[in-house]
């Protein structure tokens, strides 16, 4: 954790960080119900077998500037996974995904309580998604 990291975390309010041991796996496929799937990273206390998942949706690609958020969160016994919406983001391919109106959000869920490392307990952080960030 950097100075910069403490400070964000202090003026955000939040609990002292429980561990600094985070890693992170990246381009997981998630399949949605149609089949398409969407790729995420996850970061994770080293560790927790399993722990409550905060899906972090972005309508950016799934990999800028969510990095610090993630780590914030996941110092403080959460998982977070951060997905792209369907409109910026890219195939397993590495192929742009267009924009087809459909909510990614319930086989995000369902995948995620399929996961060993999920104790079940998913919530949801999406700021910009719903015009606030």
């Amino acid at each position: 954790m950097s100075i910069g990291s403490r400070r964000l975390a202090a003026r955000m309010g939040l609990s002292p960080a429980r561990t600094h041991r985070i890693a992170v796996q990246r381009d997981l496929a998630v399949p949605m119900h149609d089949g398409v799937p969407l790729l995420a990273d996850r970061y994770y206390p080293r560790d927790l077998d399993s722990a409550p998942v905060i899906i972090l949706t972005s309508p950016d690609d799934h990999r800028r500037g969510h990095g610090l958020m993630a780590r914030l969160i996941a110092e403080r016994d959460h998982q977070v996974l951060v997905r792209s919406t369907r409109r910026v983001g890219r195939d397993e391919d590495g192929n742009l995904v267009a924009p087809v109106g459909v909510d990614d959000h319930e086989a995000t869920v369902d995948w995620l309580r399929q996961q060993s490392w999920c104790n079940g307990t998913v919530s949801t952080l999406s700021p910009g998604v719903l015009g606030l960030g």
